[in-house]
C-alpha cells in the first residue's frame, strides 16, 4: 500500500530522494520509481519527476 502526500510533502521526498542522502541525481523515471519504492504516491507523481 503507499501513501498519498500532500503538494509540500511531495516536494521535500522527491528533493530528498533526488539529491538528498537517499540518493543521487536521477532521471525521472527512477525518481518515480524510487519515490514509490518508498511507500509513497501522489497524483502527479510522474508529471512532477519529470519537472523535477
Amino acid at each position: 500500500m503507499l501513501l498519498c502526500v500532500s503538494e509540500v510533502e511531495a516536494r521535500k521526498i522527491m528533493d530528498e530522494i533526488h539529491g538528498g542522502s537517499c540518493g543521487s541525481h536521477i532521471g525521472a523515471r527512477s525518481l518515480a520509481c524510487k519515490v514509490m519504492r518508498a511507500g509513497f504516491y501522489w497524483p502527479s507523481l510522474h508529471h512532477d519527476a519529470s519537472r523535477h
